[in-house]
C-alpha cells in the first residue's frame, strides 16, 4: 500500500513539475507555490470521517539554498486557531520540495483548506491561498440516554431492566444493527437488535439481567458493536453504566469447622464443631443445617439440627452435633469427606445473597476396632531344660486395631498360674512379652500356655487369636541324697555298735542313700584322718525310687576317725564326711595313785569345780531364739545389710524380717516346703537362692557418729597385796605345818588341772560335728554321757572326819562362852588381825 501511494504521490510530482510556473504562481522571497501545485489523496470519494493528505511543492526559483523557509495548513478558515501542520523547511537553489499534512475525522461542513509559505521566515513576507474539496455525508449511531430500573437498592439475585436510547445523528439513513449491552461479572453479554434508522431518528432498545453479587460494576452499552454500519466515526461510542448491588442477608461458615477426636475412632462418637455467621440482618434466624458424608457409593446425611443467631446485622453462633456408628457403621475402616450445610433443603425464610458459602468440609476416621493378636507360638529360652533350671518365655502380642489398649497375659506353667504387669499397646504396635520361670523336679514335659485379657476400658474384636502355647523337655538326670538318719557303725560281728569306738578294732561304716531318677557313678570310701583310700564303691541306680545301700570297713584310730564318702560325679550327690571318736586301749590310772585325805578333798573341789565348768559352759553355749534366728541369716536378703538377728525390720533397708521368717517356699530338687530364709534345704541339702523370694532394695549406709574415749583412770600394777607376817605360825594354830599345807596345793591343784584338760579333750572328741548332717548332729546331742563320779564312787577311798582329826593330834578347842573379851584378851585380837587383816 506505502508502495503504490509513492508511485502515484511521485507521478503527481512529475505532473506538477512538468507544468509551466504561470504568472499565478505566489512568490515569496524567491520561493514559489500555487494551488496548482496541491495535491490531495483521495482527490475524489471522501466521506465524513476520512482522512486526507494534502501535497505542497515549493520552489527555490534562485540559484542559492533557501533556508528557514517556513509553511502552514488550515483547516476550514485562515486563523491560528485553525491550524494544524506548521514547519520550517531548507531548498537548494533552482530547486523544489514537496511537504505534506493529514487532516483526519473530515466532518460534512469540512470543505477547504488553506495553505501559508514564507521566506525568509518571520520577514512579514508571507503569501496564503486556498485548495477546495467536498465531503460527502454518512450515517452516526450513538447512545444518548441509558436507565436502569429499579435505579436503587439493588440486591444481588435481583431482576433489573437496562434501557437504551440509540439515535442516528448522521446526515444519510442506517440500516439494522446490534446493540452489546456487556454484563459484569459472570453475567453473559447480551446483543440486542436495533431497528434501520433514518437521519435523526432515535429507538429505545431494552433487556433485564440478574444482579450479580454485592458490589460496585459498570455495563457497558456499544451500538453496532458488529460494524454493519458505515458509520461517520467509529470513535467513542461505547456508553459506561454504573451499577450499584447492595448487599442483602448472607449466612456462612467462619473458620474451618473440627472433628474429635481428631485420631479417630473405630465406634465413635465423633464430635463436629463450627462457627457460622450472618450479614445483612438483624433480629432472630433460624438456620437449618445438617452433615453429609461421602463414600464411594453415595452419601450419608445426619439429622438436620437448628442454629439460631441473633443480634446486629453481623452476628455469629457456634454449633455443635455428632454421630456415631450408628450412621456410619456400614463403612469400611478409613478417611472419609464430612461436610457441614446450611439451609440444605432450600426452605429457610430468607434470602441469602450468596449460597456457594453454605457449605464448609473436613475428614474424619474411621479406625479398625482394637484386636489384639497373640503369637500362636511362645517362644522358650531353651527347648530341653535340665529339671530345677529357669527357662525364659517369650509372647509377642501386637495391636491390629485402630486404638490404644490395655490388658494383661495370664500364663500357666508347671501348675503354676499368674498375672503379667499391664500391657499398654498403642495402635499397630507390638510388644514381646518375658518371664523366667522355674522347672519342676523330674524328667517331663511342661507345656506353657499365655492367654491375652483385655482390661475392662478395652475391647478385642477376634478372641480367638489371644493364646499362645508350647511345651519344652524337662531332663533329670541321676540325684542321691544321703539318708543321715540311717548311718550304722557294725562291729565285725554285724552289730550295731556306738560311740565311742576302740582303737585297733574294724567296723564298717553302713549308710543309706534316696536316688531321683536313675543312672550310675563311683563313690570312694576315704579315711581322712590318714588320708588313706578304703575302697571304691559302685553304685547303679536301675529304677525310679530305688534305695541304695552302701558300706565301708575301717579301722579305728584314737583320738578319732574321720570317713568321708565322695562321690565321682559332685553333681550327683555331695561329700558326705562323718567323724567318729575312738577311745585308747591304755589307761593311766591317776586315782590309783593318790591317797589319802587331802587328795580326795582335793578331788571333791575339782568335781565340783568341773560341774560348775560344765554348768557354765551349758550356759554360756545355749542358743536362745534370737541367735537360732541369727544362724538363720546374719544380713538381710533384701539389701545384704548386716542384722543383728531381733530386728523385725531391716534397718538398713526397713524390709520386714517378722513376715520373712514366716515365709515357705517348694524346694526345687525335693518339692518339699522350705523357709524362704535358709539357704539349703533340711530334707535334701540343695542350695536355695534366698535372695530371689525377696525383692531387692537399696542399702541405706548408717553414718557412723563418733564416740568419745574418756580416759579411765590407771591402775597401779605395782599395788602389793598385804597380809600376815607370821603365816606359818597362824597356820600351825589350825594343826597345818606350812610346808605340807603348800605342797598339798600345788599338788591337788595340779591333779586337778590334769583332770580338767582330760574331760575338755573327751568332750571336744566327743561333741565334735564337723562334716554331720543336721540329723547326726540332733541324734548327738540327744546322747548325753556324764564323766562326774556319783557320792558313793567319791566317797570310796576317802577318809572319814574323825580318821582326819585323830591324825593331827592334840587340838585345841576355842568354845564361846557368852562372856565379853576384856583388854586381857588384847593378844587375841592382835593375833586374830594378823591372820585376817581385820580388827
Amino acid at each position: 500500500m506505502a508502495r503504490i501511494r509513492a508511485l502515484l504521490m511521485a507521478a503527481i510530482l512529475a505532473a506538477m513539475l512538468a507544468l509551466p510556473l504561470g504568472v499565478s504562481a505566489y512568490n515569496s522571497g524567491g520561493i514559489e507555490a500555487s494551488e496548482s501545485q496541491v495535491a490531495m489523496i483521495p482527490s475524489t470519494g471522501l466521506n465524513v470521517g476520512d482522512s486526507v493528505t494534502f501535497y505542497l511543492t515549493l520552489t527555490n526559483t534562485q540559484q542559492s539554498e533557501a533556508n528557514n523557509v517556513g509553511y502552514a495548513f488550515y483547516k476550514n478558515q485562515y486563523s491560528s486557531e485553525n491550524k494544524f501542520v506548521e514547519n520550517v523547511i531548507d531548498i537548494q537553489g533552482d530547486s523544489s520540495q514537496t511537504v505534506e499534512a493529514t487532516w483526519d475525522g473530515l466532518l460534512e461542513s469540512d470543505d477547504k483548506i488553506w495553505i501559508t509559505f514564507e521566506y525568509p521566515r518571520n520577514s512579514g513576507n508571507e503569501v496564503s491561498f486556498f485548495v477546495e474539496f467536498e465531503v460527502t455525508g454518512l450515517p452516526n449511531l450513538r447512545v444518548i440516554q441509558t436507565e436502569l430500573t429499579p435505579s436503587t437498592t439493588i440486591n444481588s439475585g435481583d431482576t433489573v431492566q437496562i434501557s437504551n436510547l440509540v439515535k442516528n445523528t448522521g446526515s444519510q439513513p442506517a440500516g439494522a444493527s446490534q446493540l452489546e449491552v456487556n454484563l459484569p461479572g459472570n453475567l453473559a453479554n447480551q446483543y440486542l437488535q436495533t431497528k434501520s434508522l433514518n437521519a435523526s431518528e432515535e429507538t429505545w432498545v431494552n433487556t433485564t439481567f440478574t444482579a450479580p453479587q454485592t458490589g460496585s460494576y459498570t455495563i457497558y452499552v456499544t451500538p453496532d458493536f458488529n460494524d454493519e454500519v458505515l458509520e461517520a466515526s467509529e470513535q467513542g461510542k461505547s456508553v459506561d453504566v454504573n451499577l450499584l448491588v447492595e448487599p442483602r442477608m448472607d449466612l456462612y461458615h467462619i473458620g474451618d469447622i473440627s472433628v474429635s477426636p481428631s485420631s479417630g475412632s473405630y465406634e465413635g462418637p465423633w464430635t463436629v464443631d463450627g462457627i457460622i455467621g450472618r450479614t445483612g440482618e438483624s433480629g432472630s434466624t433460624d438456620v437449618t443445617m445438617w452433615l453429609e458424608i461421602d463414600h464411594n457409593d453415595g452419601m450419608l446425611a445426619s439429622q438436620p439440627f437448628t442454629v439460631t443467631l441473633v443480634g446486629s446485622e453481623t452476628s455469629q453462633q457456634s454449633w455443635s452435633t455428632s454421630f456415631d456408628d450408628g450412621l456410619v457403621g456400614t463403612l469400611a475402616p478409613g478417611s472419609y469427606q464430612v461436610t457441614a450445610v446450611i439451609d440444605p433443603f432450600l426452605d429457610g425464610a430468607f434470602t441469602q445473597e450468596d449460597t456457594s458459602n453454605d457449605r464448609i468440609s473436613t475428614s474424619f476416621v474411621i479406625l479398625e476396632e482394637p484386636d489384639v493378636l497373640v503369637d500362636s507360638i511362645a517362644l522358650p529360652s531353651s527347648s530341653v531344660v535340665k529339671a530345677g533350671e529357669k527357662v525364659t518365655w517369650g509372647v509377642s502380642v501386637t495391636n491390629l486395631g485402630g486404638e490404644a489398649v490395655t490388658g494383661n497375659l495370664i500364663y500357666t506353667f508347671e501348675g503354676v498360674t499368674s498375672t503379667s504387669i499391664l500391657i499398654s499397646l498403642n495402635a499397630g504396635e507390638s510388644y514381646y512379652w518375658t518371664a523366667e520361670l522355674n522347672t519342676a523336679a523330674g524328667s517331663h514335659s511342661a507345656e506353657f500356655i499365655a492367654e491375652w485379657t483385655p482390661s475392662i476400658d478395652s475391647t478385642d474384636r477376634d478372641l480367638t487369636n489371644n493364646i499362645a502355647t508350647n511345651t519344652i523337655t524337662v531332663e533329670s538326670g541321676l540325684v542321691l541324697n544321703w539318708a543321715g538318719s540311717s548311718l550304722r557303725i557294725l562291729d565285725a560281728e554285724g552289730n550295731a555298735v556306738s560311740l565311742p569306738l576302740d582303737e585297733g578294732e574294724q567296723y564298717t561304716f553302713a549308710i543309706n542313700l534316696t536316688s531321683q531318677e536313675l543312672g550310675s557313678l563311683t563313690i570312694d570310701c576315704f579315711d581322712s584322718t590318714i588320708n588313706s583310700l578304703i575302697t571304691t564303691i559302685p553304685v547303679n541306680v536301675t529304677s525310679i525310687g530305688q534305695k541304695v545301700s552302701i558300706e565301708c570297713q575301717f579301722i579305728a584310730s584314737a583320738p578319732s576317725t574321720t570317713i568321708q564318702m565322695v562321690p565321682s560325679d559332685p553333681s550327683v550327690t555331695n561329700t558326705y564326711t562323718r567323724k567318729l571318736t575312738a577311745i585308747s586301749t591304755v589307761s593311766n590310772d591317776v586315782e590309783g595313785e593318790q591317797s589319802g585325805m587331802g587328795t580326795a578333798a582335793l578331788i571333791g573341789i575339782a568335781v565340783v569345780i568341773l560341774i560348775a565348768i560344765f554348768v557354765a559352759a551349758i550356759w554360756l553355749t545355749r542358743d536362745s531364739e534370737e541367735e537360732v534366728e541369727r544362724d538363720i541369716f546374719d544380713y538381710c536378703p533384701a539389701c545384704d545389710g548386716e542384722i543383728e538377728g531381733d530386728e523385725k525390720h531391716c534397718p538398713h533397708c526397713s524390709f520386714n524380717l517378722a513376715k520373712a521368717r514366716k515365709q515357705f517356699h517348694p524346694c526345687h530338687e525335693c518339692g518339699e516346703s522350705v523357709p524362704d530364709l535358709m539357704e539349703n534345704c533340711p530334707y535334701c541339702g540343695a542350695i536355695q537362692d534366698v535372695s530371689s523370694f525377696f525383692e531387692r532394695r537399696e542399702k541405706r549406709e548408717r553414718k557412723v557418729v563418733p564416740k568419745q574415749e574418756i580416759a579411765l583412770p590407771e591402775e597401779d600394777e605395782d599395788a602389793i597385796v598385804s597380809g600376815t607376817e607370821n603365816f606359818a605360825e597362824a597356820v600351825k594354830e589350825f594343826g597345818y605345818d606350812e610346808d605340807q599345807l603348800e605342797d598339798d596345793w600345788d599338788e591337788n591343784i595340779a591333779s586337778a588341772e590334769a583332770e580338767i584338760a582330760e574331760i575338755e579333750q573327751m568332750y571336744e572328741e566327743e561333741f565334735d560335728t564337723e562334716g554331720l548332717t543336721p540329723e547326726e548332729i540332733e541324734e548327738l546331742e540327744s546322747q548325753v554321757t556324764t564323766k562326774l563320779k556319783t557320792l558313793k564312787e567319791m566317797s570310796d577311798g576317802m577318809q572319814d572326819l574323825d580318821e582326819m582329826l585323830a591324825a593331827k593330834g592334840e587340838l585345841k578347842a576355842h568354845k564361846d562362852d557368852d562372856s565379853e573379851l576384856s583388854a586381857s584378851d588384847a593378844e587375841i585380837r592382835g593375833r586374830l588381825y594378823e591372820i585376817t587383816g581385820e580388827e
